[in-house]
């Protein structure tokens, strides 16, 4: 054969095979194409049905999320949800009427103040003396009476009037704000001095004897108690028992003295702003004066703040015993820092008419806790 026959029938295998590549790599580039079309599809039916997708070679998932989509599964766990927090207020009511239908009191049991309780009953009876010293059986028996406020009372007239102290009369009537004493009011009148204390769990006659400077003997003659046993929330009447002066004063409605001098000019509660015209809530109470007036703290504390603070201009913040606060505001003059310790009616600082004021006056705040006292309740302005 011939070299040229030869050369070209080498070329034809070659261009047949080059053909047969291109067609295979055509073949090849197809089904690449027709596949990427597929899991396009696969991916924009799998969004619509939930997120699965039948080519993702997980058919159990797919078929779950086919009986159970998405949404669906949020749905319940939403309602199982609300159930379930639902059912909580009702099983916690069942629970509690439970405990009180077989709740027992608390019965506090002292062997050694009952040892004691009965030697010194025993003494006494014997020796008609008790152990402070009076006549045990002249003793006078507690008797209350009652009185119906007239105009013109206060606690302190109807208790020299009796010839008690004035913490018989708030014990004996659970008096939260004295200052507030309306006429036509029934109080209780016990007729011996002293307070009526409510049992804590952990006390005991000892223990409340102890505490007020009051024999057992006494507490338990005065409250005809047969033995030294007392009951969680039993009230008993201590003779010559005093209130401390914080609970006094929180009763009586002079926890603090007023702030500043001057005129009344706006009180707690909603009020006509007078900036904006609109009804606002007015926290605090306005004293007005002349600018340079001096102010003073109402109670004893330490000085948390010292400083500018927004619309009430120039401000002191003071913090007192038991959880109180006040707030002294729109000041000319401050003569604090912050961190010093403050006595009941001193000076702080000057009235002024700094921040958000239409004059010369003080802004006088009493917070208790998270929450706003009307400063008037707790406030002697007399």
């Amino acid at each position: 054969m011939p070299v040229t026959e030869i050369f070209i029938e080498k070329s034809r295998e070659v261009a047949r095979l080059q053909n047969k590549n291109d067609i295979k790599r055509r073949v090849l580039e197809n089904q690449e194409i027709v596949k990427k079309r597929c899991i396009k599809h696969s991916q924009e039916r799998s969004k619509k049905i939930g997120g699965f997708s039948p080519l993702d070679n997980r058919p159990f998932l797919f078929l779950v999320k086919q009986v159970f989509p998405l949404k669906r599964i949020v749905l319940l766990v939403v309602i199982f949800m609300v159930a379930f927090f639902s059912f909580i207020p009702f099983y916690i009511n069942i629970s509690t009427i439970s405990w009180e239908k077989n709740r027992k009191f608390f019965y506090e049991e002292d062997p050694l103040t009952e040892v004691y309780y009965k030697q010194k009953l025993i003494k006494s009876i014997e020796s008609g003396v008790n152990d402070t010293g009076g006549d045990y059986t002249n003793l006078p028996l507690l008797k209350v009476i009652n009185y119906t406020v007239k105009k013109g009372d206060s606690l302190y007239r109807i208790a020299r009037s009796f010839r008690i102290t004035v913490d018989t009369i708030i014990t004996a009537n659970e008096i939260k704000n004295g200052a507030s004493l309306k006429v036509g009011k029934t109080l209780r009148i016990p007729n011996i001095s002293g307070i009526f204390y409510t049992v804590k769990r952990g006390d005991s006659l000892y223990s409340i004897s102890k505490k007020y400077g009051v024999s057992i003997t006494r507490i338990a003659d005065i409250n005809d108690l047969s033995s030294s046993k007392i009951v969680v929330g039993q009230k008993i009447f201590i003779p010559g028992g005093k209130l401390s002066d914080w609970d006094r004063a929180v009763a009586l409605g002079e926890v603090f003295r007023r702030p500043a001098y001057g005129r009344l000019t706006s009180t707690f509660g909603f009020r006509k702003d007078p900036f904006t015209g609109k009804i606002a809530f007015h926290a605090g109470i306005d004293i007005a004066n002349a600018q340079g007036t001096p102010v003073y703290a109402a109670q004893r504390g330490k000085v948390i703040y010292a400083g500018y603070y927004g619309s009430y201009g120039r401000t002191v913040i003071i913090q007192h015993p038991n959880g109180y606060k006040t707030l002294y505001a729109h000041l000319y003059k401050i003569y604090t820092k912050r961190g010093r310790y403050v006595t009941q009616g001193q000076k702080i600082a000057l009235m002024g008419n700094t921040g958000r004021s239409t004059g010369p006056h003080l802004h006088f705040e009493v917070h208790h806790g998270r929450k706003i006292i009307n400063p008037l309740k707790l406030t002697k302005l007399r």
